[in-house]
């Protein structure tokens, strides 16, 4: 597949059992009570489960030793058992991964490694302990909370609470005064309390010690300053993060024996962890060692979560053949089945469409966009829930139940699954290399990023698992923080990731949502970057604050940008964390931008069919190699009445042997249905959760050896080097002398005027132009402009510049008198005043009158322009679109070489987001051909009458004179200037006239170029 490659290493995930331990389980339930016994007595087996649940672990010890009642004590050891046969998904003990290297390297001594760290919301309530002690209050330095921003005479900040051992966060604020301001303005990265203490005692009168020491402790307890003893999530060993501060302070912290009896245990606790891992294998002496050391420091903990440990397979090689091509092969078929025509809503959409119906071309800073009162917020469906009422606030309401899911069905490729499906029901599989798959008219669009390629390899076949994601980081980057050699593997994904990202800046996500998350957000990933949302970075790169975040709308795209290094900033989170669960809106966000440009998805689109709901579905092949969806069942409770039926109906249904329970796609466990002990799992299941899905299992479990497997390939996709590869340059500096917003009463007017689209041009061309007439030639305005707009209802925005404020009620009364009869007779349903925000950073704050003049000499001829038109009876207006574009680059003397890139550009952007459609391409080319020869004509033999009205635009236009600072970026300028333009025309639909417009335009310089080389050639030619 073009433009896709995949990593030299990959990583396999293997349980701790092979299969053929499988046929240990007895098939009689009375020897399942000697089975469980014995089991006990398997070191390793044992160790897993005890580090699962010490609990449990002591139960089943006194069931083997004494004889005790067994209770559920045989399903619930029997489920480790199967899952560490089947299970490929980390879990302590249970499973393993290791490293599959292109080119291997020397064997490694010892078979397996292991990597344990402490649970980290143990480690939290440990530093917030120690954080709350004087001793360490006088040891560490203070940071400011980077979430602060002010917002009138108040500042605003995200409060980290801590409370009944949990961290949680709140949006707080407050009052702005003289020493609050010095505070927040010091630009000290770091400050000790002996500091601050001394500054406000020399900056503020009459105040004592204790007076400002109370001050600064709760300033410290409202999150305003944040103690440097903490754990940075991006940086390997959380014990010696803390241990290194004991070291650096140990002076201070020993003259309070209690304070070094924590530090000394929680080195002790770290000595023991790593003989854990030293060992690998351990009895319970050296756990019983680190509860000790625990029980020491005082801080309540959990025995089966307080130790975390991974397990490295190494020295281990699978004969996977021609795997790479064999992957390719599979990508390249998946991205047909995969296509969709559906551009869905999600968060990122519906906050890019609020963001610009609130902001419209105006950079805001990321915090000011966020805030849920006087901002948009993120998820704003939710702002409501920032404001308290104490009629309601302490009374639980049941949430209104939604009505039926938004699927977003395609109804062609919904009943090309549907039938396919029925008239194959009583497969065992479905061959789609011999289906037509017409349906699906085009592939899924090349993006540039790394993601994951997850498979199952066995009989030497490909069974897919997925094949997803915004990078290829996430599911093995908490994996880095121990493993050098996955490290090196992280490294040369992170790499290519900011070579397609050249020019800006990659930064990895640093936040921790809440206290166990953490183990999962563990990571020591090297991007140029880090975005810093309150937890502290790593100090190893560069530290992007959450308040140096700026937020535009630039072609379609959400742009985040550092306003410290003036690049464009790309986040990426190598963590498998779900950010989407009870997350706060700036993590949320950033999160959610990782889908924006680079989310690649290869799963299968049903067209809103719901294949999961099937009773069954059989195997969904790509040959004899490639398996893209394993055979499934959907178990009903309400079709069994007992275990027996659920065994008959198996039988009937020719169910294989052996089957996973699947549960949100993980493979739980193998069952063997003939055997009653597994059956009764699978039976119980059903019971539980009213249903189950399960799926065959693809292994041969009497094949010596044989191990179930989950390997992960990790993908390069590269567009080819293209116009689309935009850089947007930024004003480096406010200039403070230009207005930004303008009000009723201010120099300029601006009102909404809400009709209908069809109806929409005769207001223009008859009522607008009649009050800009009259307002004209009384010199009550010297300049004006519209645009047609919808936000979601449709309007026309008049803006109208007053030469003196002074005239406002004139301008009322001819507005009234024009319009009103509009609104009385319907045609005009809503006329609104608003507010006139200047697009500055779109347009230059030096450039700001210059793209209004623009504007109003722009709008002036587009009504001129739409009554000759509708003069002529002519339907075509796009056609007299291109040449006025044209004309934009005539006025500013762009060559014909420099018209084409630019518009070249602007086609592949918009060609990219409507998905990059490649029969669109074609009949944009149809089109073109069709129109060439009235193109050419309009272009070169300009008709008299209308090349008047094109000639008097151009003439304005020319006159426009442009700073130096401002023509380094003409080519923005005039993306902006012809967009406006189009959408001045425009009622519906301005974005896909827009594709269809630029395509046939990029055809016709195009063709221009090739016969001025033409000409040129044979004017070389006769020279001779």
């Amino acid at each position: 597949m073009k433009n896709i490659s995949i990593f030299p290493n990959k990583i396999v995930r293997i349980p701790f059992f092979s299969l053929n331990e499988y046929k240990a389980i007895p098939t009689d339930v009375k020897e399942l009570d000697t089975f469980i016994d014995a089991l006990f007595y398997h070191e390793k087996f044992s160790e897993a489960v005890y580090l699962a649940s010490p609990v449990l672990h002591e139960e089943w010890e006194k069931i083997v030793e004494s004889g005790k009642e067994r209770g559920k004590i045989n399903e619930s050891i029997l489920k480790y058992y199967l899952r560490a046969i089947s299970n490929t998904v980390p879990f302590g003990l249970f499973t393993s991964y290791s490293i599959l290297e292109d080119e291997p390297k020397e064997s490694k001594a010892k078979d397996y490694e292991r990597f344990s760290n402490l649970d980290m919301e143990y480690l939290l309530k440990l530093l917030h302990h120690l954080n709350q002690d004087p001793i360490i209050k006088n040891a560490v330095t203070y940071r400011k909370n980077n979430s602060i921003y002010k917002v009138g005479e108040k500042y605003r900040y995200i409060e980290p609470k801590y409370a009944n051992d949990k961290i949680s966060y709140t949006l707080a604020s407050i009052d702005s005064d003289e020493l609050i301001d010095y505070l927040l303005q010091d630009d000290r990265e770091e400050i000790t309390l002996t500091v601050l203490k001394e500054e406000i005692l020399n900056l503020v009168e009459g105040v004592t010690e204790d007076e400002v020491a109370a001050y600064l402790d709760e300033l410290i307890q409202s999150g305003i300053y944040l103690s440097s003893l903490e754990v940075c999530l991006n940086q390997p060993q959380f014990i010696q993060q803390i241990v290194g501060f004991y070291e650096k302070n140990k002076a201070q912290i020993d003259t309070k024996d209690s304070l070094k009896n924590i530090f000394e245990a929680l080195r002790n606790v770290d000595t023991a962890l790593h003989q854990l891992d030293d060992k690998v294998f351990n009895s319970k002496a050296i756990y019983d060692t680190v509860f000790s050391e625990l029980n020491k420091i005082g801080i309540p903990y959990e025995q089966k979560y307080v130790i975390n440990s991974n397990l490295k397979r190494n020295n281990v090689a699978i004969n996977e053949k021609d795997i790479n091509q064999k992957l390719q092969q599979f990508l390249s078929k998946l991205s047909k089945i995969s296509h969709s025509k559906i551009k869905r809503l999600n968060n990122l959409e519906i906050f890019k469409q609020n963001f610009y119906n609130r902001y419209e071309d105006q950079e805001v800073k990321l915090m000011d966009a966020l805030d849920n009162e006087l901002g948009i917020g993120y998820l704003s469906q939710y702002n409501e829930d920032v404001l308290f009422s104490d009629l309601l606030d302490d009374i639980t309401i049941a949430p209104q139940k939604k009505g039926v899911t938004d699927r977003k069905i395609e109804p062609q490729i919904n009943n090309f699954w549907l039938n396919l499906i029925m008239e194959n029901a009583d497969k065992r599989a479905i061959d789609l290399d011999k289906v037509s798959l017409d349906v699906y008219q085009n592939e899924k669009p090349i993006k540039n990023g790394a993601f994951s390629i997850a498979y199952t390899y066995a009989n030497d076949k490909i069974y897919l698992k997925y094949a997803s994601g915004a990078t290829a980081t996430n599911l093995i980057g908490r994996f880095g923080n121990n493993d050098s050699q996955m490290q090196k593997v992280i490294d040369e994904i992170t790499t290519f990731e900011q070579t397609v990202n050249k020019d800006r800046i990659t930064a990895e996500i640093i936040h921790l949502p809440s206290n166990r998350t953490g183990n999962v957000l563990i990571r020591n990933i090297d991007r140029e970057a880090e975005i810093s949302l309150i937890s502290r970075p790593s100090g190893k790169r560069k530290v992007i604050d959450i308040n140096d975040l700026y937020l535009s709308i630039k072609n379609n795209r959400i742009v985040l940008r550092s306003g410290k290094y003036k690049k464009e900033v790309i986040p990426y989170l190598s963590s498998a964390q779900n950010f989407h669960f009870n997350s706060l809106p700036a993590y949320h966000l950033l999160c959610d931008l990782q889908i924006q440009d680079r989310y690649i998805d290869y799963s299968i689109n049903f067209g809103g069919f719901n294949i999961d709901d099937l009773d069954y579905c059989p195997r969904l092949v790509f040959g004899e190699k490639l398996v893209v969806r394993n055979a499934q069942w959907r178990l009903k409770k309400e079709n069994y009445k007992s275990i027996e039926a659920l065994q008959n109906h198996l039988e009937t249904l020719q169910v294989p042997q052996f089957v996973y329970i699947v549960e949100s796609t993980e493979e739980k466990m193998i069952i063997d249905r003939k055997n009653p002990v597994t059956l009764a799992i699978l039976w119980n299941e059903i019971k539980k959760n009213g249903f189950v899905q399960i799926s065959e299992c693809v292994y041969d479990l009497n094949k010596e050896n044989e191990v179930a497997n989950e390997n992960i390939a990790f993908v390069k996709s590269q567009r080819s080097a293209n116009v689309l590869d935009t850089i947007w340059n930024f004003s480096d500096k406010e200039d403070q002398n230009v207005e930004r917003a303008f009000i009723y009463g201010d120099e300029w007017m601006y009102f909404k005027l809400y009709t209908g689209r069809v109806i929409s041009d005769v207001i223009l061309t008859e009522n607008i132009q009649k009050i800009v007439t009259t307002l004209t030639e009384q010199k009550i305005i010297d300049k004006w402009f519209f645009i047609r707009y919808t936000d979601p209802d449709f309007h026309l925005r008049v803006r109208l510049h007053l030469t003196d404020n002074k005239n406002y009620d004139m301008v009322t009364k001819v507005i009234h008198q024009e319009l009103k009869t509009l609104v009385n007779e319907g045609k005009v349903w809503k006329l609104d005043v608003s507010t006139y925000k200047r697009e500055i950073e779109r347009y230059h704050w030096k450039n700001i009158d210059n793209s209004e003049n623009i504007f109003s000499i722009d709008s002036d001829f587009t009504l001129k322009l739409m009554r000759y038109l509708k003069e002529a009876n002519e339907n075509r207006t796009w056609l007299f679109i291109l040449k006025s574009i044209d004309d934009f680059f005539n006025a500013f003397q762009i060559s014909l070489e420099e018209r084409h890139q630019i518009i070249e550009k602007m086609y592949h952007s918009f060609w990219v987001e409507h998905g990059e459609v490649k029969s669109v391409r074609k009949d944009i080319n149809a089109k073109f051909r069709k129109h060439t020869e009235e193109l050419t004509h309009l272009f070169h033999e300009t008709p008299a009458d209308l090349q008047e009205l094109y000639q008097e635009r151009l003439s304005q236009l020319t006159k426009i004179q442009f700073v130096d600072e401002v023509t380094t970026n003409m080519t923005d300028l005039l993306w902006s200037y012809i967009h406006m333009h189009v959408n001045r025309f425009i009622p519906a639909h301005p974005r896909s006239h827009e594709l269809i417009m630029y395509g046939i335009l990029e055809r016709f310089y195009s063709k221009e170029i090739g016969m001025k080389k033409y000409n040129q050639k044979l004017v070389t030619d006769e020279a001779y």
